[in-house]
């Protein structure tokens, strides 16, 4: 009966140690992919930062908005006319039914 036990409790020091080895494991994931996260989230602010928001564009069926946008930067800035950098856009949100222009994302 004592043998048993002994072999009961070497198994369950075995099962113990195992599992604790898979639980550092899973630590170490965890606090990899916590890290990852966190450059995810940085990346993705840091990529706002740079886009600008314009409202009161007036909208219209199949718009070229991309259009819409180098003719305002070309208004605002004229004399950077040539030196605009590639821009790109689109509006925000569902089409509204009340004839209001949705704003527009320039990135």
């Amino acid at each position: 009966m004592v043998g048993e036990n002994s072999c009961g409790i070497t198994n369950m020091k075995e099962s113990i140690n195992e599992n604790t080895k898979q639980i550092s494991g899973i630590k170490d994931v965890i606090d990899f992919m916590s890290a990852e996260e966190e450059r995810l989230l940085h990346l993705e602010a840091y990529s706002r930062w740079w886009n600008l928001r314009v409202h009161g564009v007036p909208e219209g069926e199949r718009e070229d908005v991309r259009g819409k946008i180098i003719n305002i930067c070309q208004q605002l800035l004229p004399d950077a006319k040539d030196e605009l950098p590639d821009a790109d856009g689109h509006r925000l949100g569902r089409k509204r039914l009340n004839n209001k222009p949705r704003g527009i994302i320039i990135q």
